[in-house]
């Protein structure tokens, strides 16, 4: 029953999907200004009108994204390695939940110049996603503390 993380192979597949992720979303980012120019051509739901305040919104949600991303993958590092109660885990949990609400206000401000479904679903998301890593992180505050404590007694 104590198999090593390392050896878990949906842990090992959920890391190499985070890598996928990072490096497709960089791909993304980069291509973005073309592909939302594209869409602009068809006036994709009135895109034109509000062109450059939507793809920095968009790119910035990227940037947030992404970084929550590698968060992600330095949290999997930690279990792959069989030890994942660490200080540096609670700090990306936080960040995580930094990074998830400034996504969610993006898309607030997003929803505030072309109002889309997809805007306030992502709003909503987002800020689930964000309450749910800073409760996870005080949960692995409170696992630390326990394991430092149980370290001391053997």
């Amino acid at each position: 029953m104590n198999k090593k993380y390392s050896e878990n192979k949906l842990i090992v597949f959920t890391r190499y999907l985070i890598l996928f992720m990072l490096v497709s979303g960089v791909v993304v980012l980069i291509t973005l200004p073309f592909t939302l120019n594209m869409c602009k051509k068809y006036d994709y739901n009135g895109l034109s009108k509000h062109f450059y305040p939507i793809l920095i919104i968009i790119a910035f949600c990227g940037v947030m994204a992404l970084l929550i991303l590698w968060q992600l993958k330095k949290i999997f590092d930690t279990v792959i390695s069989n030890d994942c109660f660490v200080n540096e885990n609670v700090k990306s949990l936080n960040k995580m939940s930094i990074y998830s609400i400034l996504i969610s206000i993006a898309m607030f401000i997003r929803l505030l110049i072309k109002p889309t479904l997809a805007s306030a679903a992502m709003v909503l998301t987002f800020l689930i996603a964000s309450l749910f890593s800073r409760i996870l992180a005080t949960v692995f505050e409170s696992a630390i503390a326990y394991k430092t404590e149980n370290d001391f007694t053997i």
